[in-house]
């Protein structure tokens, strides 16, 4: 069944003190207690929940800021379908925050204070506007009418980004006493036209594990194997080699395994349109298989080390 869109009147109903409120319980987590499985599935990109502030803030419509989003991806991968492992959500939409940035991401010409950049290069997502608060929702689609005030950033960031991968450290604190290790599955979509000419060929996934650094490459083969096994192809560290999640949180050395899932948007939805399509159901089913497939993988896994 086709999930409702969001609509701006139905946005725009809200107050800033709702919005407030509904900012406050932005990260959705889901952990049995205690812990029954190694595996930790994140959302970064999936949220649709936007606020009131950021439609106050721009003249796109609302589509075009949901072109950002990795939509539905948190509905691809649902823990009723492995009610063993853990999910974290961010709810909050990528074009507020984007949690798979670094926090001092930020671009100074986007505030009306001057922003003193710590890191010792502005990275290429920043220099292209797309840094921790994005200047674009897509090439040659500004998000915002005019400049910010540099307190509201840092209020996004202590309200989204801080308490995201708190979450994230929190489960990682959870598990690993109980297993010995950890795997993060970091969920998202990519545009079908970014993955035409991978050196793998045509993709439909693409598994990046920032070149083994972030995963044991055991875990990525294994990967690779299981999706092979459901009829998808799959391509490795290119296009998308992984983001800030996996550089922050994988640890291979220290039993911390992070390894992101990029999903071509052609295989579940209509990319112009923002809808899914009859498509979204066999895929679903096939990541639902996948997951615990990988589930049983991860216990024997466990039992290697």
């Amino acid at each position: 069944m086709m999930n409702k869109l969001l609509t701006p009147k139905a946005d725009t109903e809200k107050t800033n003190e709702q919005t407030s409120k509904v900012l406050g319980s932005m990260i959705g987590v889901y952990q049995p207690d205690p812990p029954q499985s190694p595996l930790i599935f994140t959302f970064p990109h999936s949220g649709r929940n936007y606020p009131l502030q950021l439609l106050e803030q721009t003249s796109l419509s609302l589509i075009d800021l949901r072109r950002s989003e990795d939509a539905f991806v948190d509905l691809l991968f649902p823990n009723t379908a492995l009610p063993e492992a853990s999910f974290i959500t961010a709810k909050f939409p990528r074009v507020w925050v984007d949690v798979n940035r670094h926090p001092k991401d930020l671009d100074p010409e986007m505030f009306e204070q001057e922003v003193r950049i710590t890191n010792n290069r502005p990275s290429k997502n920043l220099t292209a506007g797309f840094g921790v608060i994005p200047k674009l929702v897509a090439p040659g689609l500004p998000v915002y009418s005019q400049k910010l005030a540099m307190a509201e950033a840092l209020k996004r960031l202590d309200c989204t980004h801080t308490p995201y991968h708190q979450a994230i450290e929190q489960a990682i604190a959870k598990v690993k006493p109980v297993f010995g290790f950890v795997i993060i599955v970091d969920c998202h979509s990519m545009p079908s036209s970014s993955v035409a000419n991978t050196p793998d060929g045509i993709a439909d996934i693409v598994l990046g594990d920032r070149y083994e650094s972030s995963c044991d490459p055991k875990i990525t083969d294994i990967m690779q194997e299981l999706f092979y096994e459901n009829s998808l192809k799959v391509a490795k560290n290119q296009p998308y080699a992984g983001g800030y999640s996996l550089l922050r949180h994988g640890r291979p050395m220290d039993n911390v395994h992070s390894i992101q899932i990029e999903i071509s948007r052609n295989l579940y939805m209509d990319e112009e349109n923002l809808q899914k399509t009859s498509g979204f159901i066999d895929l679903q089913l096939k990541l639902e298989k996948f997951m615990k497939q990988l589930d049983v993988y991860a216990m024997t896994y466990c039992s290697t080390m």
